[in-house]
């Protein structure tokens, strides 16, 4: 069952959130408790960092991260699953975040 929640409702939220939100591809759409946390860990020493060039070539050190970049690359999608390796991993290897 909690598959289906996963699959249905977490699809809805962030698919409702991008529809009414028009900064919700920048920074400034996020909401404040996750920019708070994200300016407490702009610091932090990364072990990996990439250019965006590398990231979008799906070249990095993480085979998973590369598949889940290459598959919304061909597809212009995600497996629900790979939507959190890409977030999660894209805030461990960027500088910017």
């Amino acid at each position: 069952m909690l598959f289906l929640e996963e699959m249905i409702i977490r699809r809805e939220l962030s698919d409702n959130f991008c529809e009414y939100e028009p900064e919700y591809d920048q920074f400034e759409g996020f909401h404040a408790w996750s920019q708070k946390t994200l300016n407490e860990h702009r610091n932090d020493e990364r072990e990996y960092i990439y250019p965006l060039g590398q990231f979008e070539a799906a070249e990095t050190h993480d085979d998973l991260w590369n598949a889940a970049q290459n598959e919304m690359k061909i597809t212009g999608k995600n497996a629900w699953l790979y939507a959190y390796v890409l977030g999660k991993e894209n805030i461990r290897m960027d500088p910017i975040t």
